[in-house]
C-alpha cells in the first residue's frame, strides 16, 4: 500500500473520530450550551481542511430572517466578528448561499472581484477563497457555514465532501438545539398560562368596569410573564375596528406619546 493511500486512510480515520466527537458533544451540550458544539464544528472544519478561518451562523427558527446572534461561532479570525442584535440573513452573499445551497470561490480577485462589497468579513479578513454552505434538514434552513482561506485555494472534491458532512452535522446540532429550547419554552408557557388563568379568576368582579378589568388582566400578565410592556386592544367585530387607545401597562420609554393609531405590525 502506498504512503499516499496510508495518509488518506489516516486522514479519513481522524475525520470520522472528530465527527464522533461532535456527535457526543451534541448529546452532552446541545440542550444548554449549543455554542460549545458550534465552536467544535468550526474548529474541526479548519483542522480537517487546513482553512484559515470558519464561521457558523445558526438561524433563529422563530424569526426566520435573522441569525441566532448569541450562538454565532467563529475560529481563526484576525478581527472581532460584529453581529448586530438582529443580523439579517438576507444580505446579498448570505442570500445567495441560502438560495443556491453552496457557493465556492477559489480566487475571488479573478472570479468575482466585486464580492468584497457584499461581505464586510471578506474585506476585513482579507479572504481570497471560500466555500459557503447552506445548512438544512429537509426543507428547513438552519444556518450558513463559511470556510475561508486568505490565499487562493483549489477545493478538492474530498474537501468539499468533508465540509458538506460537517455542515450536515451542524444542521443536525442546530435542529436539536432549537427542538430542545422550544420544548422548554412550551413547558414554561403552559405553567405561566395556568398562573394567568388563576389570576383572571382572582380579579373577576361584576362591579368593575371593562376598562378596570382589562387593566387588571394586563397587570397580572405583566407580573406572571415577567414582561416589560403589555398592550390589550379591544376589537369590535361588527364594525371591524379597534378601540383606541389600548390598555397600556408597563415601563415605557416615551409614556407621554399617546397611542392613537393601530398599524399592521401591531396586529
Amino acid at each position: 500500500m502506498s504512503d499516499s493511500m496510508l495518509s488518506s486512510d489516516h486522514k479519513q480515520a481522524e475525520i470520522l473520530e472528530r465527527i464522533l466527537t461532535i456527535g457526543q458533544a451534541v448529546q452532552k451540550h446541545i440542550h444548554e450550551t449549543p455554542k460549545i458544539v458550534y465552536e467544535l464544528i468550526v474548529e474541526t472544519v479548519c483542522e480537517t481542511t487546513g482553512a484559515d478561518c470558519s464561521v457558523l451562523y445558526p438561524y433563529h427558527p422563530s424569526f426566520g430572517e435573522f441569525y441566532d446572534v448569541d450562538n454565532v461561532a467563529a475560529i481563526g479570525l484576525h478581527h472581532g466578528l460584529p453581529v448586530e442584535p438582529r443580523a439579517d440573513k438576507r444580505r446579498r452573499l448570505a442570500a445567495r448561499v441560502h438560495r443556491e445551497g453552496e457557493v465556492v470561490r477559489e480566487d475571488i480577485e479573478k472570479e468575482e472581484p466585486q464580492l468584497p462589497s457584499e461581505s464586510p468579513l471578506i474585506t476585513r479578513e482579507e479572504i481570497r477563497a471560500f466555500m459557503g454552505l447552506s445548512l438544512r434538514v429537509g426543507k428547513d434552513y438552519l444556518g450558513i457555514l463559511y470556510v475561508d482561506y486568505r490565499e487562493p485555494h483549489i477545493f478538492s472534491e474530498e474537501e468539499r465532501q468533508i465540509i458538506r458532512l460537517l455542515g450536515y452535522q451542524a444542521a443536525i446540532a442546530i435542529s436539536n438545539s432549537w427542538a430542545s429550547r422550544l420544548a422548554d419554552l412550551r413547558s414554561d408557557a403552559v405553567s405561566k398560562l395556568k398562573m394567568v388563568g388563576q389570576s383572571l379568576v382572582a380579579i373577576e368582579d361584576p362591579a368593575k368596569s371593562l376598562d378596570d378589568l382589562l387593566e387588571g388582566i394586563a397587570h397580572h400578565a405583566l407580573d406572571v410573564l415577567d414582561a416589560d410592556i403589555v398592550d390589550i386592544y379591544q376589537y369590535v367585530q361588527i364594525s371591524d375596528e379597534y378601540i383606541m387607545p389600548p390598555t397600556l401597562v408597563g415601563r415605557r420609554w416615551f409614556p407621554e406619546v399617546p397611542k392613537t393609531e393601530i398599524y399592521e405590525d401591531d396586529v
